[in-house]
């Protein structure tokens, strides 16, 4: 939580926020501080353009210290309907601070605050309604967390396929081209396993890995022990 002070008197500075600002501001009203983005999603691009330009010029230290690191902020002169405006600025916490009202004349008015649907109800059912619709909101992300990787359409063998890893497609149209090379492929591995189970002594003795003989099998013997255990050749 924000430990802010406000520069003009011991206060903490109070959270504040309307629409996708957020800001500090003084409990007794002496002004804002605001972050230098927030000052440009006020502004817009152009108007902030114009300010961002005098903070980059601005050398002088003023006397108002920054809420958040304590260290004295520089002073922007900014003109503004033909008054001089002086802003504080802060740029190594990147925060500006506004008098009352300086906001209003460099950033513009704050944006309309949307009205509340839940105005009307007691404060114990303003809570009950809020509380209800927080549980909703969770049960909602767990939900669709636990259906983010689930494809839709896939039923039968392709839910097999799905909980092994194998890729399975979510909406595409049935193919016809056979898959000769995955098939190939588990053909000969499930033929190599049957026949060196079936052939358990004669396999290790030809392709086992005998550290004094590595090159048995044309060098089968020490490829498949570099992989499996190197430590063995």
């Amino acid at each position: 939580m924000s430990r802010f002070r406000c520069p003009r008197c011991p206060e903490t500075l109070g959270f504040a926020k309307r629409g996708p600002l957020r800001w500090w501001q003084c409990p007794d009203g002496h002004g804002r501080a605001l972050n230098f983005t927030v000052v440009r999603k006020r502004a817009g691009a152009e108007r902030f353009r114009s300010f961002w330009t005098a903070v980059r010029a601005a050398t002088e230290p003023g006397d108002v210290r920054c809420p958040s690191c304590g260290r004295p902020m520089k002073v922007v002169r900014q003109t503004v309907g033909g008054a001089v405006v002086e802003v504080d600025v802060c740029t190594g916490c990147q925060l500006a601070w506004f008098d009352d009202g300086e906001d209003r004349q460099i950033a513009g008015a704050l944006p309309a605050e949307a009205p509340d649907p839940l105005a009307h109800l007691a404060p114990e059912d303003r809570l009950e309604v809020q509380q209800a619709q927080a549980r909703l909101a969770m049960e909602s992300s767990t939900v669709a967390g636990d259906y983010a990787d689930t494809p839709a359409s896939v039923s039968g063998a392709g839910h097999l396929g799905a909980y092994l890893g194998i890729p399975v497609e979510d909406g595409e149209p049935p193919r016809t081209v056979p898959a000769f090379v995955t098939r190939s492929l588990v053909l000969v591995m499930v033929a190599g396993s049957l026949f060196a189970l079936s052939n358990a002594d004669t396999t290790y003795e030809t392709y086992g890995l005998l550290a004094e003989a590595p090159l048995r099998g044309g060098g089968l013997a020490a490829a498949v022990g570099a992989l499996t255990d190197p430590n063995l050749l």
